[in-house]
């Protein structure tokens, strides 16, 4: 499989260029792209995804809508899932399997998704490059408020299997 990046490393410092972000969300993820999502910090252990309270983010309760708190709660593990990726040459493949998510308090300024399990996904990578069978990694990403209160609780079900 042919990859844009040569590495991880190379897809981190690609995702942590603002602009660069704001390109390929644009190409790949427009609605992303307009909620003005913006990653503050990626590395093999954790992420930072943020997305503002805005008019084309908001609900009619006058806080963040529940979609655009899950698509960036999601990205703040898809994104270290993804960058990890570029450091194999074999193909795998990554999907969602399932999303439960906990609102906690009202999200009326920028949230922050905050992702830590970075090594849950090198052992399940790991797995199913050794069997060959897939394998489901359970992963919480936590948005907490300006303040650093908590504002949504995400758990994601992540489905990872090396193609053959």
């Amino acid at each position: 499989m042919s990859k844009l990046f040569k590495n991880g490393e190379a897809f981190r410092k690609f995702m942590l260029s603002p602009l660069k972000f704001r390109s390929a969300m644009v190409a790949k993820l427009p609605m992303a792209a307009l909620s003005e999502m913006k990653i503050l910090e990626l590395d093999n252990e954790q992420s930072k995804v943020t997305v503002p309270y805005k008019f084309l983010n908001k609900n009619p309760f006058n806080s963040t809508y529940w979609a655009v708190q899950g698509m960036a709660a999601e990205m703040a593990s898809g994104i270290v899932l993804q960058m990890k990726l570029h450091d194999y040459e074999e193909n795998i493949s990554t999907y969602v399997l399932s999303c439960n998510a906990k609102f906690v308090k009202t999200a009326t300024d920028v949230t922050t998704f905050v992702f830590k399990q970075g090594k849950d996904f090198d052992t399940a990578i790991q797995n199913t490059l050794k069997t060959g069978e897939g394998v489901n990694v359970v992963i919480e990403t936590v948005g907490l408020n300006k303040a650093g209160v908590i504002v949504s609780e995400w758990e994601f079900v992540w489905g990872i299997k090396v193609r053959r």
